[in-house]
């Protein structure tokens, strides 16, 4: 069951009326929850309930969705157990919010990367700016954006979650034509409305980049919120090797908190991997 619930804290008193909490920041509280509940788990519920202040909640274990230690040196190995699957998206790389200085990522043919960045409760924001960027000798590379938000109650906050759906060979994208999920993407280049180019203005010696907005991903900006953006490059091969090494900066500016009109995050997901999931 759910219950409708604020997201900020309490509801300020002014003129001797209450607040009305603005419905973007309503949110529902949920009194029943699944996930890991094995002691030592880097993702246990129980603690991560208790972080959240949730109390009064039933909670049914599921420790398949357990995240160890020992798995994620495993999943580290090569060559990997085959018995792992899902270890990207299982353990993904934490990065911050940085305009000026990029995180440089390894990308593989055909191979989702994941990763995840968390925006504080103070920080005033409702979309992100990205830069994404390849090296100038590399053709443009096509790669498919996948992000999306962690919420506690799925699978008690792990982030990403569902992480063999999410990598499942029958769900990799085929066709990705939405500018600011699809770099490299060729759908009415240079027309209003169409995909962008990469450039190498703006972007690190040696590098040429791709730049987009993800629109609404915070739903109310006095809340703290996690996200994870999966990286998928659609191409066959590298022209420069079996990998290559590409760079990616996401920020928050003024321009970011304000009004912008675009699909929901939702419709865009399901826009860009219609193939996918077809």
């Amino acid at each position: 069951m759910l219950r409708l619930a604020a997201a900020v804290g309490g509801v300020a008193l002014a003129a001797g009326q209450a607040e009305e909490v603005p419905l973007e920041c309503k949110t529902y509280e949920v009194e029943s929850y699944t996930g890991c509940t094995a002691d030592g788990s880097a993702n246990h519920c129980q603690t991560k309930l208790t972080a959240a202040g949730v109390t009064g909640y039933t909670l049914e274990g599921d420790d398949s969705l357990c995240r160890t230690t020992a798995e994620e040196t495993s999943c580290g190995e090569n060559p990997r157990p085959a018995n792992l699957t899902a270890c990207e998206a299982k353990y993904p790389i934490a990065i911050s919010a940085n305009e000026t200085d990029p995180e440089d990522i390894t990308l593989t043919p055909k191979t989702w990367a994941f990763y995840t960045i968390t925006v504080d409760a103070a920080t005033s924001m409702r979309h992100a700016q990205y830069s994404f960027e390849v090296p100038t000798a590399e053709n443009n590379l096509s790669v498919a954006f996948l992000v999306g938000r962690c919420l506690l109650e799925v699978e008690c906050g792990q982030c990403p979650p569902r992480a063999e759906t999410l990598m499942s060979t029958e769900r990799e994208p085929q066709i990705c034509t939405l500018p600011d999920y699809c770099p490299g993407c060729d759908e009415r280049v240079g027309q209003e409305g169409g995909c962008y180019e990469y450039t190498t203005e703006g972007a690190v010696t040696g590098y040429k980049r791709y730049t987009g907005t993800w629109s609404n991903l915070k739903r109310c900006e006095q809340e703290e919120a996690e996200f994870y953006i999966g990286v998928y490059p659609m191409d066959e091969s590298f022209e420069t090797g079996a990998t290559v090494a590409a760079k990616l900066k996401v920020w928050w500016d003024a321009s970011s908190a304000g009004p912008r009109v675009a699909p929901s995050l939702l419709a865009v997901l399901v826009a860009a991997l219609a193939a996918a999931f077809a």
